[in-house]
């Protein structure tokens, strides 16, 4: 999830974090806090139960906005803003015409009829920009989000306005003399709104949320809130060879548009059907799934005896070498999306899927993933599978998602 990177960019909030004791560290080409003082799992719970505050400033917003825009966005996105109007936020992909494939993931902020706001990910933002002719306003602003139970109580001690904002709702507002946009949208599962406020009031405000009882988060409590909350992100579920429809994102696609970017592509694999799917794993205790794991059917003795006694069983030693090699092999013909080559071999050591994210979760207190597992498997909630990293094997059973239901904001 994190990468090193030469001078990343630094939000117009990161002395503050560090005046309040953040870990940093590089995401998307920004430093950004990792965590702070309290820890990881205290700012996941505190979001969860209470109130929590994220700088999400490493998004990119860029400014689509002209007598075009409406009918561009629709050529180029795949979800149909003829669904919502003006005032209204929806989350949408940018997809590779040739696959389908998704480029990103998006939420467009429409904020009058000619005027729009899309919010893409960090390291996608000039793609994305570039292929929509939109205006970078990145730099110009930082992207607050305070979210949980108890958001709306903390909005209301700035403006009793804020906490009004209904989910998916957008709404211009002033605030301390400021020109801001505010939305209903999150990444955590929770109520809340994100803020989008210009850079020289961001330091007041995030410390003025902080003081009414947000306790200040960074991307680790995202990641596993998010995670939690069986949401996507690029580069894990989303991404080349990943379509929407293999991330269970069917409704994202508007199928009814005459046309758009990558339609053609996407209508091929829905008729023919996904060659892999997203589930849920949930571990046997508190020990955290590993993304790039390998999935694995283990033979039905070792099934029973997992289901009955909840233990892991050794893998027999006899042939080792020669069974680490073949699964070198089929992981990576997974890996190059060689799905045909590697299901036509039906030895117990084929790969069945991938990790594609994975953590612990505090909510539930398990190991938890999420991962894309082929559809020739007969798979269903329950079945227990092996998971395999670094030659290590660990049983794991499959769930729907989200692993916590994602509340339902006013």
């Amino acid at each position: 999830m994190y990468e090193p990177i030469d001078q990343p960019r630094r939000s117009v909030l990161y002395d503050l974090h560090k005046s309040i004791g953040a870990r940093f560290t590089v995401f998307g080409g920004w430093e950004m806090p990792l965590r702070y003082p309290g820890g990881t799992i205290n700012e996941h719970l505190s979001c969860r139960n209470s109130c929590a505050i994220f700088d999400t400033s490493h998004l990119g917003s860029l400014l689509v906005e002209g007598s075009g825009a409406f009918d561009m966005l629709q050529k180029e996105l795949t979800n149909d803003l003829e669904k919502i109007c003006p005032g209204r936020a929806q989350y949408t992909h940018l997809v590779t015409p040739s696959d389908g494939s998704v480029q990103d993931d998006l939420i467009v902020w429409w904020l009058e009829p000619d005027r729009f706001i899309v919010l893409a990910n960090a390291a996608n933002t000039q793609l994305v920009a570039g292929i929509l002719h939109a205006e970078d306003i990145t730099s110009s602003r930082a992207l607050l989000a305070i979210q949980g139970p108890n958001a709306r109580k903390v909005l209301s001690t700035i403006d009793p306005e804020l906490s009004t904002v209904k989910s998916n709702q957008v709404r211009a507002i002033t605030i301390d003399g400021a020109s801001c946009t505010i939305a209903g949208t999150g990444y955590t599962g929770e109520d809340g709104i994100e803020i989008e406020v210009p850079s020289t009031h961001a330091e007041p405000l995030f410390s003025h949320f902080m003081d009414a009882g947000a306790t200040p988060a960074g991307l680790g409590a995202r990641d596993t809130l998010r995670l939690e909350a069986g949401l996507p992100l690029f580069g894990h579920e989303l991404g080349p060879g990943i379509s929407p429809l293999q991330a269970g994102l069917n409704w994202v696609v508007g199928w009814q548009k005459k046309s758009f970017r990558g339609k053609v592509a996407l209508e091929k694999e829905r008729d023919s059907g996904p060659r892999r799917m997203l589930w849920g794993l949930i571990g046997e205790n508190r020990r955290p799934l590993r993304d790039n794991s390998y999935l694995y059917i283990p033979s039905n003795g070792e099934q029973k005896e997992r289901v009955g006694r909840g233990e892991h069983k050794e893998r027999n030693e006899i042939g080792e070498q020669e069974e680490r090699k073949k699964m070198e092999e089929k992981r990576e013909q997974f890996n190059q999306g060689d799905h045909d080559k590697q299901m036509q071999q039906s030895g117990q050591h084929d790969p069945i899927g991938r990790i594609t994210s994975g953590g612990y979760g505090p909510t539930i207190g398990r190991g938890i993933a999420m991962a894309l597992i082929s559809t020739d498997v007969e798979a269903y909630p329950d079945m227990i599978i092996d998971a395999v990293h670094d030659d290590k094997t660990v049983p794991v059973r499959l769930s729907k998602l989200p692993f916590v239901p994602r509340s339902r904001p006013r």
